[in-house]
């Protein structure tokens, strides 16, 4: 298990799977920076990293290549403890 990064198109020879991810921006933003301390500087450490990400995921596209892709802020009726949410990609 690793994040976007090893999803990328020069190891895709490499992976039995992968799984993306999909999740809102912004609630994205409020659970990383709830998980990373809640302070400014989890809020500052976030908006750094994210100018970095951005670029990354655009030009990478790792949903394209995909096995599953599962969402991060389904809003789908579920129990989050038991089920998830995906979609197998077209």
């Amino acid at each position: 298990m690793e994040g976007v990064g090893a999803a990328r198109r020069e190891l895709t020879h490499a992976l039995d799977a992968t799984i993306w991810v999909q999740s809102d921006v912004d609630e994205a933003k409020t659970r990383g920076v709830a998980r990373d301390g809640g302070d400014a500087a989890a809020s500052t450490f976030w908006d750094e990293w994210m100018t970095q990400e951005f670029p990354f995921v655009a030009d990478q596209r790792p949903w394209e290549r995909a096995d599953f892709i599962v969402t991060g802020t389904p809003e789908l009726e579920h129990d989050s403890n038991s089920e998830i949410v995906f979609a197998v990609p077209s």
